[in-house]
């Protein structure tokens, strides 16, 4: 689901564009953009966002496991050197 959030620090970097982002001071604000989520071409667009960022994330999420996988073997095979 889409993931509304106030800018905290570490949610926007994860969340990049495909989250909402609101000011919890502001209900009006908070509520309006609630709202915006009714019309069709904002929701798709946020949607889209959030698969975009989603298969962003898990290209990083690859690559570090790899990474981490290639060093743990280097070190399971130099453990007796």
């Amino acid at each position: 689901g889409l993931v509304i959030a106030t800018d905290t620090f570490g949610l926007k970097e994860n969340l990049s564009e495909s989250g909402i982002f609101v000011n919890r001071s502001k209900i009006k604000d908070i509520v309006g953009d609630i709202k915006k989520l009714e019309y069709k071409e904002y929701y798709t667009k946020k949607s889209e966002n959030k698969r975009h960022r989603a298969k962003e994330l898990q290209q990083i999420n690859k690559k570090q496991l790899e990474e981490l996988t290639d060093k743990m073997k280097k070190i399971w095979h130099n453990r007796s050197k």
